[in-house]
């Protein structure tokens, strides 16, 4: 079986060709040293990548999503650390941390990586909310490759919607069959809240987000503080 990461940054031409290559091996039945199978990894499916209608998206055994971590996975994970290590955390670090990242994989990885590696803090010491916050900051002032993904791939066009979420107190409906908030949803970026009402994923997106659209002359910034 082949993998294939990040399919969905491969431009359109290519990723054409590469499907329509697949479907001439697929119908010429040939046998000799041809993929069994091909696994395709990216924030969308093949069918929504699918612009060519005459290429099917044939033999597609399954698809899913990675979710992001449940508090009791962020809890597990971080104990898996303190088995091996013996460096403990207090209970509010955990709940604190699974709060400002959602549960968002990366996030939570990096955000433990801060804690356990980068702030200087001895094993013997209890990773208390202090540290927390101060490995929060950090990573909400880096230039870290997730976060810079996040904001130079959302378009502008999706500025007034994300602003609009961020800064009212109405709310937005959460309808996945707006085109922008479906897309949205699927590059993890918003999500339904319990009221029905459209959210930012985590506080963390939502602190990027507003810094990357805030308007920062004439003092219309202050709209969205």
């Amino acid at each position: 079986m082949k993998l294939i990461d990040e399919f969905d940054g491969i431009p359109s031409t290519v990723a054409k060709n590469f499907l329509h290559t697949l479907r001439r091996i697929y119908l010429s039945k040939t046998p000799n040293r041809c993929p069994y199978s091909v696994g395709i990894v990216g924030v969308k499916s093949i069918t929504q990548l699918n612009d060519d209608r005459s290429i099917s998206p044939f033999n597609i055994q399954d698809e899913f999503a990675l979710p992001n971590f449940t508090r009791e996975q962020v809890h597990r994970l971080l104990e898996q650390y303190t088995d091996e290590v013996g460096q403990t955390f207090a209970p509010k670090a955990h709940k604190s941390l699974h709060k400002q990242t959602g549960g968002q994989p990366f996030l939570v990885n990096r955000m433990a990586q801060c804690l356990t590696e980068e702030l200087g803090i001895g094993r013997k010491e209890t990773i208390s909310v202090a540290h927390f916050e101060m490995a929060h900051k950090k990573i909400l002032n880096e230039q870290n490759v997730h976060l810079s993904h996040l904001t130079t791939n959302i378009h502008p066009r999706f500025q007034s919607l994300l602003m609009e979420i961020c800064s009212s107190d109405a709310g937005i409906p959460f309808n996945l069959r707006n085109e922008y908030i479906s897309e949205l949803v699927t590059y993890g970026v918003l999500k339904g809240g319990t009221d029905g009402f459209c959210e930012i994923a985590n506080p963390i997106y939502q602190y990027c987000i507003v810094q990357t659209f805030q308007p920062l002359l004439n003092g219309l910034e202050r709209k969205y503080h």
